[in-house]
Formats: structure tokens, C-alpha cells, sequence
């Protein structure tokens, strides 16, 4: 994979013409990863309306898998398996961790669809859940 970086940060040029393995994707998902967090606009906080939420094409159909671990320093690593990208690992404040629980224990318990948005800081965007 060729690079070659925009002077406009919400640009860049890839260039990629050849056959890889497994591992050589792997690698270059995490190249362009890390090429993606360098760029402007920046990711969003908020996820996506539900209308627009599989257009970016990672809403791949496959079987839900995750692990957790504690740290040593009381943070939380989860991992998410994703058929596409692999692997992907949030380390999250321990106290993030029972927002997790809270979220999910309100909407098991109402049993509906809704979007609960759990920042580090607690906040939550006034009209996400009119969104979905």
C-alpha cells in the first residue's frame, strides 16, 4: 500500500494493487486505521441515525463475540470481533464499565429498541435517542 498524505487533512491518497495474505490485510486494516484517526473531520462521538447506520459498510452479519478483561490499573479492555476488521479493543475507565451495565440493564428491561450513549464523562447528547 502506497500513502502519499494530502496537505488538506481530510485527504489522502491509497494506492493498492497487489495480492495479500491473511496477515498482510490484517495489517494494512490497521495502517488505514491509523491513517483514518489522523484525518479531519474526526470520528464522531455519537454513532450514526439508525437510517444511515450500515452505509459505511462494517455492519457485517457474523456472530456476536467479545472479551473483557481488568487491568492491573483498574481500567477495562473490551474487544469486539467484527468478520471484517478483526479484533477491535476499547480500554474504558473501570467506572465506565456499570454505565455499560446501567445501559444495557434499561434496555433489557424495557425490551425496546433504543440507543443509550455512554461517554467517559457521562454526557449524553439531548436528541440521540429520537434518532433511532
Amino acid at each position: 500500500m502506497a500513502n502519499e498524505t494530502d496537505p488538506n487533512p481530510s485527504r489522502s491518497r491509497v494506492t493498492f494493487d497487489q495480492d495479500v495474505t491473511v496477515k498482510e490485510l490484517e495489517s494494512l486494516i490497521a495502517e488505514l486505521s491509523a491513517l483514518r484517526a489522523s484525518m479531519k473531520p474526526a470520528v464522531a462521538y455519537e454513532p450514526p441515525a439508525a437510517a444511515n447506520a450500515s452505509l459505511n459498510g462494517f455492519d457485517v452479519p457474523d456472530r456476536a463475540t467479545f472479551a473483557l478483561r481488568i487491568d492491573d490499573d483498574g481500567a477495562c479492555r473490551l474487544w469486539l470481533r467484527h468478520a471484517g476488521l478483526g479484533w477491535t479493543v476499547q480500554t474504558l475507565p473501570f467506572d465506565a464499565m456499570f454505565k455499560i451495565q446501567d445501559a444495557l440493564r434499561e434496555v433489557l428491561t424495557n425490551q425496546k429498541s433504543k440507543t443509550i450513549f455512554v461517554a467517559y464523562d457521562g454526557s449524553q447528547p439531548a436528541a440521540l435517542d429520537e434518532q433511532w
